[in-house]
């Protein structure tokens, strides 16, 4: 891509030591999708965040409007298991610790937004790419408009929803776990 753009409000990098055409942010999600140019338009999107179920879906909802024919591709979709699953990060981190668990995996609870969008989005298709090291899912439109937020009220009942009542037995069907060249064929073939 000639022109590409990343926002980080603590990036670990030199942001003035930059590939040509390429941009970062340093501030928060929020505070980027506020500012931006109305006009702006962007072909991908790839969310990756602080791996919360809130902050992402407000981020989804906000990349919608600035990518309104591309794709959108969402990181940490399929926790590894039920701790890295837990939205706070440190106390995940703990919680394996104290399981003995190896390794940090940690994914947060960024699952359920798959869930919100299956209940509330009939105007949006995605695939949950499988097969490879994260797990991911590619979100595009299936109509043209306006994407807005659900209610909170309906976020909190998703916040109910546990690791174990989506994975207890594995990806389920609803997440629509493809290959990643299916679930790009499958959002090709949806393309007008």
């Amino acid at each position: 891509a000639p022109v590409r753009w990343g926002v980080d409000p603590n990036p670990r990098f030199d942001v003035k030591r930059l590939p040509p055409g390429t941009h970062v942010a340093v501030m928060t999600s929020d505070e980027f999708f506020e500012g931006i140019d109305p006009c702006a338009s962007f072909d991908v999107v790839f969310l990756d965040g602080l791996h919360t179920f809130r902050q992402t879906y407000r981020d989804l909802v906000n990349a919608l409007r600035v990518c309104p024919r591309g794709v959108i591709l969402i990181d940490d979709v399929v926790p590894s298991d039920e701790v890295s699953a837990m939205p706070d990060r440190e106390k995940s981190f703990r919680e394996r610790s104290r399981r003995g668990l190896k390794g940090y995996p940690w994914h947060g609870d960024v699952f359920r937004v798959l869930l919100c969008v299956k209940a509330h989005h009939p105007e949006l298709s995605f695939r949950t790419i499988v097969g490879m090291d994260n797990p991911q899912a590619l979100v595009w439109r299936n109509v043209p408009g306006v994407v807005s937020s659900v209610p909170e009220a309906e976020l909190d009942t998703i916040e109910t929803v546990s690791f174990t009542d989506v994975f207890g037995r594995g990806i389920p069907d609803s997440f629509i776990p493809r290959a990643e060249s299916e679930a790009i064929e499958d959002w090709k073939s949806a393309l007008p």
